[in-house]
């Protein structure tokens, strides 16, 4: 299936509403893996930040830190970014991407896809293409996922996540962003259409490449269907992706190092960069 389209700005809104430190209720994991298609609670509080970020005509922007991480450490929050497409920010939208303080911005989608539609970039980001797939973008008329989500795990998108991992370009187009965000200093926000699937997956490797525990890369993943106000987003989906990197690769650190050609001293980088 097609990734989700990104919503009205109403819906931008109600999501950066949600509340601050946005984590899943107990239970809402399960909800979405036995296929429901019940939409994730309401967020409860966690932690002393806004997980989500308000930018005016972008959708699902959120902060990929705060999250425990190996050695007792957290993710630094203010450094890695997730979010939908930036070509439709306003103004306003542009000066609040500003003051994220993004050094670059790493689009997934496919050239086809963007159909020449550029995100909005403050002065001095830098912009890299880094595309996983090239299909062209919908057309008024064109079939996409229900608008109300989904009942149940998509199988089309499944094997999505598993071409993720075994497809060599997402493996050169997933390894440069993360070579990218190992650089000193750089503050990162990557993005494919919604920012659900292939963003999300980019979220769920650099996650786990830090030592976040395997529930909570699960728990961001599924914080998009919060933005949606609907169920786009499965835990198993994120199951096939990883289900892909044991068959093809045995361990996720040999996924690191010969899928992606993240080797030893570049996961010590990104580690060095990364974790507070």
């Amino acid at each position: 299936m097609a990734e989700p389209l990104v919503l009205s700005r109403r819906r931008v809104v109600q999501a950066a509403v949600v509340g601050t430190g946005l984590v899943l209720a107990p239970g809402a994991l399960t909800a979405c893996k036995s296929g429901t298609g019940t939409a994730p609670p309401a967020a409860q509080p966690e932690v002393p930040f806004q997980r989500v970020v308000v930018v005016d005509g972008a959708f699902n922007v959120r902060d990929l830190g705060s999250y425990p991480a190996d050695g007792g450490r957290r993710v630094a929050t203010g450094r890695v970014y997730r979010g939908g497409s930036l070509h439709r920010i306003t103004d306003q939208g542009l000066g609040q991407l500003a003051a994220l303080k993004l050094t670059q911005v790493i689009d997934f989608r496919g050239t086809a896809e963007a159909g020449g539609r550029l995100d909005r970039l403050p002065p001095g980001v830098s912009a890299l293409s880094a595309p996983v797939g090239g299909a062209a973008p919908r057309g008024a008329g064109a079939v996409g996922p229900p608008p109300g989500g989904l009942t149940a795990p998509d199988p089309a998108t499944e094997a999505e996540f598993r071409g993720y991992v075994t497809a060599s370009e997402a493996r050169q187009s997933f390894g440069t962003a993360l070579r990218h965000v190992a650089s000193s200093g750089r503050v990162t926000l990557w993005h494919c259409n919604s920012g659900t699937y292939r963003t999300g997956w980019a979220s769920a490797v650099l996650l786990t490449a830090l030592g976040v525990p395997r529930a909570q890369v699960y728990e961001d993943f599924l914080l998009s269907n919060a933005a949606f106000g609907a169920t786009y987003a499965f835990a198993e989906y994120l199951d096939a992706g990883f289900g892909a990197v044991t068959a093809t690769f045995g361990s996720f650190d040999e996924y690191l190092n010969r899928g992606l050609g993240i080797g030893p001293d570049i996961q010590a980088a990104i580690r060095r960069e990364l974790l507070a």
